[in-house]
């Protein structure tokens, strides 16, 4: 039998399955720290304490940061630059119905979509930039209202002004630079690693002796089958 611990509740079950993410169970005392070192620690607690085999396994794994910038625009000028079909007025100018997923090599900000994309009806026109590994933690370690206007300048660049169709019309528009700015209503950043509950995006195993049986390791059952 196995007996969960949360704060004032308890709970009593034949098997626990854990599926909370690697970097939560590697905040979990590590056999031969002291009780006091025990004491302090934030994350889950196992009792008796996870076998060596899964605990290497845990070590194994690298969590990197990721990190969302999530913009809503009002409807530019040009509402489509398509038709002017009601689902194409929803997700005006700002970006190509065609256009499913943006990606370039360089900047913090490389990688876009909308997640009005394939959506019908009336919708929030809204852009989503993702970031992981190096660009989400430089992301992460600017002011919130820093992270969100680098991205608005970098997507600025990446996307053309509605309406502009010829170079002419960029050198007559010096203060388009950030044009995006202009049309955004509302914006937000999402890091998972400042989130208690998740601490990083995704994990992936380091290589290195054992690193083929990480997987496996961390999956295997533990007390006799009670904790999966």
């Amino acid at each position: 039998q196995v007996e969960v611990v949360a704060g004032d509740s308890r709970l009593l079950a034949r098997c626990c399955i854990v599926t909370v993410p690697v970097a939560l169970l590697q905040k979990q005392p590590l056999i031969g720290k002291s009780d006091q070192n025990q004491n302090q620690h934030n994350g889950i607690r196992f009792e008796p304490d996870l076998s060596l085999a899964k605990q290497a396994a845990l070590a194994m794994f690298r969590v990197e940061p990721a990190t969302k910038l999530i913009y809503a625009f009002r409807p530019p000028a040009i509402s489509s630059i398509h038709t002017s079909s009601s689902e194409e007025q929803a997700l005006p100018a700002l970006w190509r119905k065609d256009l499913v997923y943006m990606a370039v090599g360089t900047g913090e900000t490389a990688r876009w979509w909308t997640p009005a994309y394939g959506r019908g009806g009336p919708t929030v026109p809204c852009l989503t930039c993702y970031a992981t590994a190096d660009r989400a933690q430089l992301l992460d370690s600017l002011p919130e209202d820093g992270a969100l206007a680098l991205g608005l300048a970098q997507a600025s660049a990446l996307l053309e002004p509605p309406g502009r169709t010829s170079q002419e019309d960029a050198d007559q528009e010096p203060n388009e630079s950030n044009w995006l700015a202009r049309h955004c209503v509302a914006s937000k950043r999402v890091s998972w690693a400042a989130d208690p509950w998740a601490g990083g995006g995704y994990a992936s195993v380091s290589p290195g002796p054992g690193a083929g049986r990480a997987r496996e390791d961390l999956a295997a059952k533990e007390w006799g089958g009670a904790l999966l």
